[in-house]
């Protein structure tokens, strides 16, 4: 059986990327498939800030990184090696309540309850200081509500996971790498 994926998750600008960044350096490319900040990706190429969106964006943003978390926990899968997410449907969720519909919300909850089978969610506190890179929110509130709503996710779901207490990125990857050799 594979090694599990390694979901590094958490609230926005919390240094998920930079972790993620570190981790892919770290690791045989033959042994992972890396998935970086879609959310990131696509408001980038949109020309458009998070914090600006009409509905119809947000939904366009949240359908679009559902699509892509869903894609790489399959394409790992199927090459039989580890997934390194910057994200997942654990934050997808978190964004996407009020905002996609019913039936869709329905199909995310059905892929987060297969979470616990090949995956562990790498918790990112929001301690670091809240930087604007011009796409992302900067309301620290928000932020931590959005921190507060993965944990729900994460606890509803029964999804495995730990809480990383480093501060430093290196640390932090190697916090990652020490832990997750518990699930080889």
């Amino acid at each position: 059986m594979k090694q599990k994926n390694i979901l590094v998750s958490g609230s926005f600008s919390v240094g998920k990327s930079s972790i993620i960044e570190s981790l892919e350096k770290k690791m045989p490319e033959n042994e992972r498939i890396v998935t970086h900040d879609l959310a990131r990706w696509w408001l980038n190429n949109q020309n458009l800030r998070s914090d600006q969106l009409t509905m119809k964006e947000k939904q366009a943003l949240q359908l679009f990184v559902c699509a892509g978390y869903v894609g790489a926990i399959k394409q790992a899968a199927h090459a039989q090696v580890v997934g390194v997410m910057d994200g997942s449907l654990i934050e997808a969720y978190a964004y996407s309540e009020g905002v996609l519909s019913e039936s869709i919300m329905d199909k995310i909850r059905e892929r987060l309850m297969k979470y616990k089978e090949h995956s562990i969610a790498y918790v990112i506190p929001p301690t670091i200081h809240l930087e604007n890179d011009g796409l992302r929110h900067t309301d620290k509130e928000f932020r931590v509500a959005i921190h507060e709503r993965v944990l729900q996710v994460i606890d509803a779901f029964c999804i495995p996971s730990h809480t990383i207490v480093s501060q430093d990125i290196e640390d932090r990857v190697e916090e990652i790498m020490k832990l997750h050799k518990q699930y080889e």
